[in-house]
């Protein structure tokens, strides 16, 4: 009976390893695509935005 926790409880940490590896890869690619993002956001903004989101933008830069 013993070796059957033991066993269970391997299996368990085992897979929480694995999704611990999986959560931090996606959490990277997920910064990654958020910051390329930001960089296309970015290129079009003095087209496409009103001089009010420009001034609202200038400002957050000061906000802490």
């Amino acid at each position: 009976m013993s070796d059957s926790f033991s066993e269970r409880l391997s299996q368990i940490d085992n897979r929480l390893q694995k999704l611990d590896e999986e959560k931090r890869l996606l959490v990277t690619e997920r910064n990654e695509i958020m910051a390329r993002q930001e960089i296309e956001l970015a290129k079009h903004f003095n087209q496409l935005a009103t001089p009010e989101a420009k001034v609202d933008l200038f400002i957050s830069y000061f906000q802490s």
